[in-house]
């Protein structure tokens, strides 16, 4: 049975599937980052310093050392980026699902009020034909 809240209870809905797929995706780009995370610390712990050589060659391998904590520090920040955006996301949620579920309320209250008016609306009718009827089997 439609209501007038079915519109908006799917525009709702729809928010909320959108919101849903967002932290989702948000997850799946911590994943990401922390998989990346790992690869660059398996990297630094197969580097090895030389032990002897130039002082150059020494440099390098510490310039390359703390590139690789940089790109590690930065994926973090980007990690805690996304972790405050879910968190945000998740208040949105839970805010958007409160008004979901009382629309959804409003329109089961709806739902009932139409059947309780179409019974007595019925019942009303059966009065009247049964009163038809019986004035009917008098006459």
């Amino acid at each position: 049975m439609k209501t007038k809240f079915d519109q908006l209870i799917n525009a709702q809905k729809r928010k909320l599937d959108m919101c849903e797929m967002q932290i989702v995706r948000h997850n799946n780009e911590i994943a990401a980052l922390q998989s990346q995370i790992s690869a660059l610390i398996d990297q630094i712990s197969k580097m090895q310093i030389p032990k002897g050589g130039s002082f150059d060659v020494f440099l390098q391998a510490n310039a390359r050392k703390r590139v690789l904590v940089s790109d590690i520090d930065s994926h973090q920040a980007r990690i805690s980026a996304h972790k405050a955006e879910i968190s945000k996301l998740e208040a949105l949620y839970r805010t958007l699902y409160l008004e979901y579920e009382k629309l959804k309320h409003i329109q089961e209250k709806e739902r009932e009020n139409i059947i309780k008016a179409f019974k007595k609306r019925e019942s009303k009718e059966l009065d009247e034909i049964a009163i038809l009827l019986h004035k009917k089997e008098r006459a």
